[in-house]
């Protein structure tokens, strides 16, 4: 039997996305009213000056999309309703360790690569997974998913490790 289940999640903007924004949008002012004072003839400028800006501002708009396609977890970011670039893409079996995440837990550990793919770092929900990406070595991937992309996510993975989530699932209650 064939699974599809798939999520949307919106990035939440961090004081660095908000700065961003702000510093744009005042520089395309300040370029856009000194070009129109000083040299009225380069006017068509100031529009693709305001037309970048606004770009620049809408790309920090991104949301993430979690799709379970038969066994496979695909995570995709998606910027500004504009583009989709793929972030991560790897078959369950592969996955080496999946479970609620806690920053704590990970202090002091090391990873090659680290995507964060929810809507802010230490959000309620957060779960993580961690696999090893033959292009970017031992991956923390950091996701926030609802109820149904857990259970095709979980029933995905191997069954040994299904048991393992089980028995400490057991234990914690």
């Amino acid at each position: 039997m064939d699974t599809f289940v798939e999520q949307i999640i919106k990035k939440k903007k961090t004081p660095t996305d908000i700065l961003i924004m702000v510093a744009t949008a005042l520089a395309a002012l300040l370029v856009s009213a000194a070009i129109i004072k000083y040299v009225s003839i380069l006017l068509p400028m100031t529009v693709l000056i305001i037309w970048g800006a606004y770009w620049l501002i809408t790309s920090r708009n991104r949301e993430f999309e979690y799709s379970i396609t038969n066994g496979e977890m695909d995570i995709d970011c998606i910027i500004a309703k504009r583009r989709r670039k793929r972030v991560c893409s790897v078959s369950c079996g592969k996955v080496e360790a999946y479970g609620p995440y806690d920053p704590a837990k990970f202090v002091g550990r090391r990873f090659d690569a680290t995507i964060m793919a929810a809507s802010a770092p230490n959000e309620q929900g957060n779960y993580y997974f961690t696999y090893r990406s033959k292009t970017h070595g031992n991956t923390l991937v950091i996701f926030q998913p609802d109820e149904r992309v857990r259970e095709a996510f979980f029933t995905a993975l191997p069954r040994l490790m299904q048991i393992e989530l089980e028995k400490k699932e057991r234990a914690a209650q």
